[in-house]
This record gives C-alpha cells, structure tokens and sequence, in this order.
C-alpha cells in the first residue's frame, strides 16, 4: 500500500509536470542535457528542445532539490519566455554548478593530454555545451581542442592538432566508437571542433 501511494504520487507529479510553476520558481534550476535523437523516441512526450549537430539535441530539466522535471515546449510557453532563454539560463547554472563542485580533470593517456569531466552527475555530456568550460579546456591544452561525447557521463578534450596526425584520429575515433557501443548509456561516437563560437562535426 505504501509503495503503491509513492508510485501514485510519482505518476501525479509526471503528468503535472510543471504546471503549477512560474518561471522565477525555476531559473536557478535550469539545467541542460545532452540527449541522442534516438532516445527522444523512447519518451512519451515532446521535450523542449534545440538541435545539435551529429543526431543530438539540448533538452531542459528543473532540477530541483526534490523533484527533476523534464521541460516541456507548453511550460517556455507558459513562462512566457522562449527555448533560447531557458537554454542561456541552463547553461550559466551548468558553468556555475561545475565551476563550483567539479573541477577540470587532466590526465596524460595515450602519450597525450586529455581534460573533460566524468563525475557521473548527469551533466557530463552537457559540459561540452558550456562555451566558459570549453575556454577552460583550451586554456589548459594551450590551443583549440577537439571535443568528444561517447556516453553521457564522459566528456573529453584533447589539443586539435593532435589529430592532424592521421594514426592518433584513427585511433581516438575508434576508441571513441567502441565506447559508444558498449555504453549503458550512449551518445555520440562523432569528434566536435568550435567554429565561430559554435561546436560542430570534425569531418
């Protein structure tokens, strides 16, 4: 009977969702996830979302200190603010939570340096997002870096120039590959550069 009214609750809050919010409620809970085109299939609901190159997209979650709540396009709706907003705002609150509890990793591997975070928060992936975290990364490595998100909870950086050796991409994609199709939880075995500010496919 108890686990029965917790499920019940569980399920009432689920199909609340976020009615009974304003968006001053939620601001500083803003937080955004990395998801593959894929997975959104599995949902039974339309997430609010933004585009991402290589099959993914940026979904939005209040992640408050009870509940975590998927952000739906009819709550920016009600909020009466807009995707773009509610992105800007999840990522300052990802770069300020990180900034706050989840340093920088570098480690050697490989004969080269890789930085990134795998902390199993939720929002490794997300990391990638974050222009402030991407500036961390390039000022470690002393240049422009190359980007990689095989699994949720691992983001990675090593220094661009590294792969304009032909052997070391081959090898990095396929690590990255392998790791993509092993994982509980995969994402994308695809390599990202920043271009104008902007993250995209290193083809």
């Amino acid at each position: 009977e108890v686990v029965g009214d917790v499920v019940a609750e569980a399920q009432a809050r689920l199909e609340d969702g976020l009615a009974d919010t304003s968006f001053a409620d939620v601001r500083d809970d803003l937080m955004p996830l990395l998801k593959g085109r894929f997975e959104l299939r599995t949902y039974d609901f339309g997430p609010a979302q933004t585009p991402f190159p290589g099959r993914l997209v940026v979904v939005y979650a209040v992640d408050g200190n009870d509940a975590f709540t998927i952000v739906r396009p009819h709550d920016v709706t009600r909020w009466g603010t807009t995707v773009a907003e509610v992105h800007d705002l999840a990522l300052d609150n990802l770069l300020a939570r990180t900034n706050e509890d989840e340093p920088l990793l570098c480690e050697p591997a490989g004969g080269q340096k890789l930085c990134g975070w795998a902390s199993s928060d939720g929002y490794d992936a997300a990391r990638m997002l974050v222009p402030g975290l991407r500036d961390q990364i390039v000022e470690e490595l002393g240049g422009p870096a190359a980007y990689a998100v095989p699994m949720e909870n691992v983001f990675v950086a090593l220094a661009l120039d590294v792969l304009d050796n032909r052997r070391t991409e081959e090898a990095f994609r396929s690590k990255l590959q392998r790791d993509f199709q092993t994982s509980d939880d995969p994402l994308s075995p695809e390599v990202f550069v920043e271009r104008d500010g902007e993250l995209v496919l290193r083809r």
